[in-house]
């Protein structure tokens, strides 16, 4: 109980400090966010631009791309970068929910979707019949990333928060 009184304090705290007037499960959201990436020491922008949540999300709340440690919003980001072996990029996925009990579906959510996002055999126009625009948009990038990480022998790696 004390722990929630806490956390609820924190929350409160994020939301006057950023002078934000949303809804409190889109503040938990945020404030999730803020917390798991702050060792990333990413701009609120950033990590407003990170949210892919809404309807068609595929149980996706937000995704963060990150090549060599900067942020990045959107393939024409990367128009300049030059890939090689020591390109490191990152892929973080998260979830935040509200409710007091842990619910196996958000999880199996993500399970479906993540092998449907991932195909490379499904295109813009499969993936926007099936997931909202921003997932789609943030999923191309990662996808656009991906290949030419692999291409010139990069890392990858990813990391899914649930909150």
């Amino acid at each position: 109980m004390s722990n929630s009184i806490i956390i609820d304090g924190c929350i409160a705290e994020f939301k006057k400090e950023n002078e934000l007037e949303i809804d409190n499960s889109a503040l938990f959201e945020l404030f999730s966010l803020a917390q798991i990436s702050k060792h990333l020491d990413l701009t609120f922008e950033e990590l407003e631009d990170s949210i892919v949540d809404g309807g068609q999300d595929g149980g996706i709340d937000s995704i963060i791309l990150l090549l060599d440690d900067d942020y990045l919003q959107d393939v024409d980001s990367i128009s300049d970068y030059r890939f090689s072996s020591n390109t490191k990029f990152q892929i973080i996925v998260s979830q935040a929910k509200t409710e007091k009990n842990f619910k196996e579906t958000s999880i199996d959510k993500i399970i479906t979707s993540f092998p449907i996002l991932l195909d490379l055999n499904q295109d813009e126009e499969k993936l926007s019949e099936r997931f909202n625009p921003a997932l789609v948009a943030k999923v191309l990038t990662l996808r656009d990333i991906w290949r030419k990480t692999v291409m010139k022998g990069g890392s990858i790696a990813g990391l899914f928060h649930s909150e």
